[in-house]
């Protein structure tokens, strides 16, 4: 194996994961890293790994370390985002969550997300409006529709 070639490692990393082998892939991705920080797909996997996994101290140090180097991608930023408000650092969270809200604006995932993270934060107003925003992206979302129709019924009330 060429132990400079990045694309190998990747492979090899995305291979271990679907053998069931994660702290091998996880060692392949970070290898990967090592060789070239600016390795997108390397970092975007093991970001979502990490993220999976809810290694969330793990995922913010694999952010800001390639962020260190001038990468910016707004899945990173998302996956920031996401770590942070698991490490309760919800004002950092908000400022992340708002500063990518226009990438990710036709991703329910993203929106049903950040509607999740502002009703915690406490807006519902601005939660009701994620939610009916991946409802209209993807309207098959029966599980959104109903967390709409109870916010909606409490705002009744």
């Amino acid at each position: 194996m060429d132990e400079y070639n990045e694309t190998l490692y990747v492979h090899a990393g995305k291979l271990s994961f679907k053998m069931q082998q994660p702290s091998k892939g996880e060692a392949f991705l970070r290898k990967t890293i090592a060789l070239n920080p600016a390795n997108v797909e390397a970092v975007r996997t093991l970001a979502a790994y990490l993220k999976h996994e809810g290694r969330f101290e793990a995922l913010v140090e694999l952010i800001e370390h390639v962020k260190g180097y001038g990468e910016e991608d707004p899945l990173f930023t998302w996956y920031e985002a996401a770590a942070l408000k698991e490490g309760d650092q919800f004002k950092k969270a908000y400022e992340l969550y708002q500063e990518i809200s226009v990438a990710f604006s036709e991703d329910p995932d993203f929106l049903e997300e950040y509607g999740d993270f502002l009703l915690e934060y406490g807006d519902r107003a601005k939660a009701l409006e994620q939610y009916r925003a991946a409802l209209t992206v993807d309207p098959h979302r029966l599980h959104v529709k109903e967390r709409i129709y109870e916010l909606e019924l409490q705002g009744e009330n």
